[in-house]
């Protein structure tokens, strides 16, 4: 995923409400999800808030 990260402009992630053991983590180890900033957030029909975060320039 390293050899990626570089690549990518825009995360879009959605927030289950339920989270059962440890979680997955979303870049993976060596990566920080801090290069990124909270652009627009919104909620789908199913009520499941959607967040985008964009690269930090």
């Amino acid at each position: 995923m390293l050899e990626l990260l570089d690549g990518i402009d825009e995360l879009v992630i959605r927030t289950y409400p339920t989270v059962q053991g440890a979680g997955m983590p979303v870049l993976g180890a060596g990566s920080s999800v801090t290069e990124f900033a909270l652009g627009p957030a919104r909620t789908v029909e199913n009520g499941m808030p959607v967040r985008t975060y964009g690269r930090k320039r």
